[in-house]
Protein backbone atom coordinates (compact mmCIF):
# COMPACT_ATOMS: atom_id res chain seq x y z
CA UNK A 1 0.00 0.00 0.00
CA UNK A 2 2.67 2.30 0.78
CA UNK A 3 4.48 1.83 -2.56
CA UNK A 4 1.30 2.03 -4.34
CA UNK A 5 0.32 5.03 -3.00
CA UNK A 6 3.29 6.93 -2.21
CA UNK A 7 2.15 7.36 0.86
CA UNK A 8 4.47 7.63 3.60
CA UNK A 9 4.74 3.93 6.08
CA UNK A 10 5.48 4.77 10.09
CA UNK A 11 5.99 1.43 11.79
CA UNK A 12 4.93 1.82 15.29
CA UNK A 13 6.61 -0.25 17.69
CA UNK A 14 5.09 -1.05 21.30
CA UNK A 15 7.48 -3.24 22.00
CA UNK A 16 10.34 -5.13 20.08
CA UNK A 17 9.53 -7.39 17.13
CA UNK A 18 12.04 -10.64 17.44
CA UNK A 19 13.84 -9.35 21.06
CA UNK A 20 10.47 -8.86 22.92
CA UNK A 21 11.18 -10.32 26.30
CA UNK A 22 9.16 -13.04 26.47
CA UNK A 23 10.95 -14.79 23.96
CA UNK A 24 13.96 -15.15 26.18
CA UNK A 25 11.76 -18.14 27.80
CA UNK A 26 10.21 -19.58 25.34
CA UNK A 27 11.53 -22.47 22.90
CA UNK A 28 10.68 -21.54 20.08
CA UNK A 29 10.92 -23.07 16.37
CA UNK A 30 13.66 -22.39 14.57
CA UNK A 31 11.51 -22.08 10.98
CA UNK A 32 9.00 -19.29 12.74
CA UNK A 33 12.37 -17.54 14.25
CA UNK A 34 13.75 -17.10 10.65
CA UNK A 35 10.21 -15.98 8.85
CA UNK A 36 10.36 -13.55 12.04
CA UNK A 37 13.38 -11.97 11.35
CA UNK A 38 12.61 -12.01 7.75
CA UNK A 39 9.75 -9.70 7.83
CA UNK A 40 11.21 -8.07 10.69
CA UNK A 41 13.80 -6.75 8.12
CA UNK A 42 11.31 -6.27 5.41
CA UNK A 43 9.15 -4.13 7.61
CA UNK A 44 12.56 -1.73 9.43
CA UNK A 45 14.01 -1.89 5.62
CA UNK A 46 11.05 -0.43 3.37
CA UNK A 47 9.17 2.16 6.25
CA UNK A 48 9.62 5.64 6.09
CA UNK A 49 9.63 5.69 10.03
CA UNK A 50 9.71 3.78 12.83
CA UNK A 51 8.45 4.88 16.61
CA UNK A 52 8.81 3.06 19.40
CA UNK A 53 8.09 3.74 23.15
CA UNK A 54 11.34 3.49 24.66
CA UNK A 55 14.46 4.75 23.64
CA UNK A 56 16.79 1.80 24.59
CA UNK A 57 14.78 -0.31 21.90
CA UNK A 58 16.51 1.89 18.96
CA UNK A 59 19.77 2.08 20.69
CA UNK A 60 20.01 -1.43 21.93
CA UNK A 61 17.93 -2.97 18.97
CA UNK A 62 16.86 -1.03 16.15
CA UNK A 63 19.59 1.15 15.82
CA UNK A 64 21.67 -1.89 14.73
CA UNK A 65 19.77 -3.26 12.26
CA UNK A 66 18.75 0.17 10.27
CA UNK A 67 19.78 3.71 10.57
CA UNK A 68 18.75 5.38 13.48
CA UNK A 69 17.62 8.23 11.70
CA UNK A 70 14.33 6.17 11.06
CA UNK A 71 14.04 6.09 15.11
CA UNK A 72 11.86 8.37 16.84
CA UNK A 73 11.02 7.77 20.47
CA UNK A 74 7.67 8.66 21.48
CA UNK A 75 6.87 6.91 25.15
CA UNK A 76 3.46 5.85 26.25
CA UNK A 77 2.13 8.72 28.30
CA UNK A 78 -0.83 9.29 30.50
CA UNK A 79 -4.47 10.99 29.11
CA UNK A 80 -5.44 13.92 31.08
CA UNK A 81 -8.66 13.21 31.59
CA UNK A 82 -8.08 10.27 33.93
CA UNK A 83 -6.53 12.58 36.74
CA UNK A 84 -8.73 16.23 35.98
CA UNK A 85 -10.33 15.61 38.91
CA UNK A 86 -8.35 15.10 41.59
CA UNK A 87 -5.62 17.70 42.90
CA UNK A 88 -2.02 16.08 41.96
CA UNK A 89 -0.72 18.59 45.08
CA UNK A 90 -3.18 16.79 47.90
CA UNK A 91 -1.42 15.92 50.79
CA UNK A 92 -2.71 12.35 52.86
CA UNK A 93 -3.44 12.21 56.32
CA UNK A 94 -2.99 8.33 56.10
CA UNK A 95 -3.53 6.16 59.70
CA UNK A 96 -0.72 3.46 58.13
CA UNK A 97 2.18 4.37 56.02
CA UNK A 98 0.75 3.33 52.55
CA UNK A 99 2.69 1.43 49.43
CA UNK A 100 0.23 0.67 46.57
CA UNK A 101 0.90 -0.90 43.13
CA UNK A 102 -1.00 -0.62 40.38
CA UNK A 103 -1.54 -3.49 38.07
CA UNK A 104 -0.63 -7.51 37.68
CA UNK A 105 1.75 -9.33 39.31
CA UNK A 106 2.93 -12.57 37.64
CA UNK A 107 5.88 -14.75 38.21
CA UNK A 108 8.22 -12.63 36.74
CA UNK A 109 7.77 -9.61 38.68
CA UNK A 110 7.62 -11.12 42.66
CA UNK A 111 9.26 -8.78 45.09
CA UNK A 112 10.11 -11.58 47.22
CA UNK A 113 13.20 -9.42 48.40
CA UNK A 114 10.86 -6.29 49.39
CA UNK A 115 8.88 -8.73 51.51
CA UNK A 116 11.99 -9.87 53.19
CA UNK A 117 12.59 -6.29 53.58
CA UNK A 118 9.78 -4.93 55.17
CA UNK A 119 9.53 -8.27 57.36
CA UNK A 120 13.32 -7.76 58.79
CA UNK A 121 12.27 -3.78 59.17
CA UNK A 122 9.38 -4.69 61.36
CA UNK A 123 11.45 -7.72 63.32
CA UNK A 124 14.10 -5.03 64.06
CA UNK A 125 11.40 -2.30 65.43
CA UNK A 126 12.66 0.12 62.45
CA UNK A 127 9.19 0.11 61.29
CA UNK A 128 5.33 -0.42 63.33
CA UNK A 129 3.73 -3.28 61.45
CA UNK A 130 0.68 -1.35 62.55
CA UNK A 131 1.77 1.57 60.81
CA UNK A 132 2.25 0.25 57.40
CA UNK A 133 0.05 -0.96 54.33
CA UNK A 134 0.84 -2.28 51.25
CA UNK A 135 -1.84 -2.49 48.61
CA UNK A 136 -1.63 -4.42 45.22
CA UNK A 137 -4.67 -3.77 43.16
CA UNK A 138 -4.74 -6.27 40.11
CA UNK A 139 -4.44 -10.49 39.67
CA UNK A 140 -1.19 -11.60 41.58
CA UNK A 141 0.34 -14.62 41.35
CA UNK A 142 -1.17 -17.63 44.35
CA UNK A 143 2.34 -17.91 44.62
CA UNK A 144 3.16 -14.19 45.55
CA UNK A 145 0.25 -14.77 48.29
CA UNK A 146 1.95 -18.03 49.76
CA UNK A 147 5.18 -16.04 49.84
CA UNK A 148 3.40 -13.01 51.80
CA UNK A 149 2.02 -15.79 54.38
CA UNK A 150 5.36 -17.10 54.90
CA UNK A 151 6.82 -14.19 55.97
CA UNK A 152 3.91 -13.57 57.87
CA UNK A 153 2.46 -10.23 56.07
CA UNK A 154 -0.66 -10.87 55.60
CA UNK A 155 -2.32 -8.81 57.98
CA UNK A 156 -0.22 -5.64 56.42
CA UNK A 157 -0.64 -6.82 52.65
CA UNK A 158 -4.26 -6.27 50.76
CA UNK A 159 -5.27 -7.61 47.33
CA UNK A 160 -7.80 -6.35 45.53
CA UNK A 161 -8.58 -8.37 42.53
CA UNK A 162 -9.81 -5.58 39.98
CA UNK A 163 -11.12 -1.74 40.31
CA UNK A 164 -12.11 0.27 37.38
CA UNK A 165 -9.74 2.65 36.21
CA UNK A 166 -11.11 5.50 37.74
CA UNK A 167 -11.19 3.73 41.07
CA UNK A 168 -7.62 2.63 41.11
CA UNK A 169 -6.59 6.01 40.66
CA UNK A 170 -8.67 7.42 43.07
CA UNK A 171 -7.22 5.33 45.81
CA UNK A 172 -3.89 5.77 43.95
CA UNK A 173 -3.87 9.08 45.20
CA UNK A 174 -4.44 8.21 48.67
CA UNK A 175 -1.29 6.50 48.82
CA UNK A 176 2.10 7.83 49.98
CA UNK A 177 4.41 5.69 47.92
CA UNK A 178 3.93 3.65 44.71
CA UNK A 179 5.52 1.07 43.75
CA UNK A 180 6.40 0.11 40.11
CA UNK A 181 7.64 -3.81 39.30
CA UNK A 182 9.63 -4.13 35.77
CA UNK A 183 9.66 -7.31 34.27
CA UNK A 184 12.84 -9.18 35.44
CA UNK A 185 14.64 -10.24 32.08
CA UNK A 186 17.65 -10.52 30.13
CA UNK A 187 17.05 -7.06 28.29
CA UNK A 188 14.24 -5.87 31.03
CA UNK A 189 16.23 -2.37 30.65
CA UNK A 190 14.73 -1.55 27.63
CA UNK A 191 11.32 -1.85 29.34
CA UNK A 192 9.16 1.28 30.03
CA UNK A 193 5.71 0.33 31.05
CA UNK A 194 3.07 2.44 30.78
CA UNK A 195 2.06 3.12 34.60
CA UNK A 196 5.46 4.69 34.76
CA UNK A 197 3.67 7.95 33.35
CA UNK A 198 0.34 7.64 35.12
CA UNK A 199 2.66 7.53 38.13
CA UNK A 200 4.77 10.53 37.57
CA UNK A 201 1.33 12.16 36.78
CA UNK A 202 0.22 11.06 40.23
CA UNK A 203 2.76 13.01 41.30
CA UNK A 204 3.78 10.54 44.36
CA UNK A 205 7.24 9.09 45.42
CA UNK A 206 8.14 6.57 43.12
CA UNK A 207 9.95 2.97 44.04
CA UNK A 208 10.89 0.99 40.83
CA UNK A 209 12.50 -2.62 41.55
CA UNK A 210 14.54 -3.53 38.09
CA UNK A 211 17.30 -2.51 36.01
CA UNK A 212 19.57 0.66 37.94
CA UNK A 213 21.02 1.69 34.43
CA UNK A 214 17.08 0.97 32.32
CA UNK A 215 14.93 3.23 30.32
CA UNK A 216 12.50 3.82 33.97
CA UNK A 217 15.69 4.46 35.91
CA UNK A 218 16.49 7.37 33.12
CA UNK A 219 12.95 9.29 33.25
CA UNK A 220 13.13 8.36 37.08
CA UNK A 221 16.57 10.39 37.15
CA UNK A 222 15.75 13.20 35.30
CA UNK A 223 12.27 13.79 37.37
CA UNK A 224 13.93 13.58 40.36
CA UNK A 225 10.61 11.77 41.45
CA UNK A 226 11.44 7.93 42.60
CA UNK A 227 14.47 5.80 42.18
CA UNK A 228 14.78 2.39 40.68
CA UNK A 229 16.94 -0.23 42.18
CA UNK A 230 17.44 -3.80 41.62
CA UNK A 231 15.11 -6.88 43.10
CA UNK A 232 18.22 -8.18 44.59
CA UNK A 233 19.01 -4.91 46.40
CA UNK A 234 18.25 -5.60 50.03
CA UNK A 235 20.24 -3.52 51.94
CA UNK A 236 18.92 -0.55 49.78
CA UNK A 237 15.57 -1.88 49.42
CA UNK A 238 15.63 -1.42 53.10
CA UNK A 239 16.78 1.92 53.29
CA UNK A 240 14.96 3.44 50.93
CA UNK A 241 11.91 1.98 52.86
CA UNK A 242 12.93 2.97 55.95
CA UNK A 243 13.70 6.50 55.06
CA UNK A 244 10.44 6.83 53.30
CA UNK A 245 8.50 5.95 56.35
CA UNK A 246 10.33 7.91 59.35
CA UNK A 247 9.28 10.81 56.31
CA UNK A 248 5.97 9.64 56.76
CA UNK A 249 6.22 9.49 60.41
CA UNK A 250 7.16 12.99 60.38
CA UNK A 251 4.90 14.10 57.98
CA UNK A 252 7.93 15.36 55.55
CA UNK A 253 6.96 13.06 52.54
CA UNK A 254 8.00 15.45 50.17
CA UNK A 255 5.39 15.72 46.84
CA UNK A 256 7.68 18.06 44.88
CA UNK A 257 5.62 19.99 42.12
CA UNK A 258 7.02 18.38 38.59
CA UNK A 259 3.91 18.97 36.62
CA UNK A 260 6.00 21.16 33.60
CA UNK A 261 8.31 18.26 33.62
CA UNK A 262 5.53 15.69 33.41
CA UNK A 263 3.18 17.30 30.83
CA UNK A 264 5.44 16.29 28.14
CA UNK A 265 4.05 12.94 28.51
CA UNK A 266 0.78 14.07 28.14
CA UNK A 267 -0.83 12.07 25.04
CA UNK A 268 -2.10 14.80 23.47
CA UNK A 269 1.60 16.31 23.27
CA UNK A 270 2.79 13.22 22.22
CA UNK A 271 0.11 12.86 19.59
CA UNK A 272 1.26 16.14 18.22
CA UNK A 273 4.83 14.98 18.11
CA UNK A 274 3.63 11.80 15.72
CA UNK A 275 1.23 14.37 13.16
CA UNK A 276 4.85 16.41 13.04
CA UNK A 277 5.97 12.94 11.39
CA UNK A 278 3.17 12.28 9.45
CA UNK A 279 2.78 15.69 7.85
CA UNK A 280 6.96 15.99 7.48
CA UNK A 281 7.52 15.33 3.83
Amino acid sequence: LAKSSKIKWVADFRDPWTEIHYYENQERNKISQKLDSKYEKEVLNNVSVITTTSQLYIEDDFAQKVSSKKCINIPNGYDEEDFKVFDYKQKNQNKEFTILHLGAVGKERIPYNLLKCIRELIDSNKIKKELIRVIFIGNVEESFKKIVKGYNLTNLIRFIKYLPHYDAIEMATRSDILLLLITQSENNRRILPGKTFEYLRLNKPILALGPEDGEVARILIDSKMGKVLDYNNEVEISKVIADYYNSWESNTIKHTDKIKFIEKYNRKNLTEQLVKIFEEK
